[in-house]
């Protein structure tokens, strides 16, 4: 889970860690997770690697990843034809499921890359807005130090005949 969702080389050393403090009766509250966390924070890295132990965290309890998934596949099936679909993503995990899925609704098709043309017949439903995802500028991280990890990527639902 720390490996996947917080995306940390060191995450068999920090799941270890936990785990003997568990099996100690040390690990009552988050405070006794943050001291284990900062134990093994080295540098000046520790604040991204703090909260890269949170993020994995937070995803794995709150189940982000599928609730993206789920909504991501809700929109094309609600979206009115011309109707734009807009999804700021705050991690790389879920920015990677969007760039994919708006990849998959502009480009469907399965055939083998060999063929000299399609014969699936999957026409795209979505054509992109914004080709790279869009970065909140300088003064607006300064105004919102949070924005900093914002990335916006925009599709416009096709019209299909």
């Amino acid at each position: 889970m720390l490996r996947e969702y917080g995306e940390l080389n060191s995450a068999g050393r920090i799941a270890r860690r936990i785990h003997e403090a568990a099996q100690r009766d040390e690990l009552a509250t988050v405070g006794d997770l943050v001291k284990i966390a900062n134990a093994l924070a080295r540098g000046e890295k520790r604040n991204q690697f703090l909260a890269k132990v949170w993020q994995a965290l937070r995803i794995w309890v709150n189940d982000e990843l599928a609730q993206v998934e789920m909504g991501l596949g809700s929109s094309v099936r609600y979206l009115r034809p011309g109707g734009v679909l807009a999804v700021i993503s705050f991690h790389s995990l879920e920015d990677r499921m969007v760039k994919n899925f708006l990849s998959k609704q502009e480009d469907p098709c399965t055939c083998p890359k060999g063929l000299p043309q399609c014969i699936c017949g999957k026409l795209p439903t979505m054509a992109r807005v914004t080709k790279k995802a869009i970065k909140p500028s300088e003064a607006e991280i300064r105004d919102n130090p949070r924005s900093r990890s914002a990335r916006l990527r925009a599709a416009s639902k096709l019209r299909v005949n």
